[in-house]
């Protein structure tokens, strides 16, 4: 059986962003919010949309987990 992600490869022109996800909650928003997770996101942009998605939950966006997701992206 072949690795699923060497058959989807990132290529191209690639951009990347970052989400939190875990449900609405009343009180606070956005970044430091407890109950949600960071989710790091890569998309592939073709000329008429888009290609593949590569996403990885993390503890917490740093330089550190931002540079170890890129290296991943295959």
């Amino acid at each position: 059986m072949t690795d699923r992600d060497s058959v989807y490869r990132l290529e191209n022109m690639i951009e990347f962003d970052n989400t939190l996800v875990g449900g609405k909650r009343a009180g606070k928003r956005g970044r430091g919010v407890e109950g949600k997770r960071p989710i790091l996101v890569a998309v592939e942009t073709r000329e008429k949309g888009v290609g593949f998605a590569a996403m990885h939950a993390v503890d917490s966006v740093s330089k550190v987990t931002v540079r170890q997701f890129i290296a991943k992206i295959p």
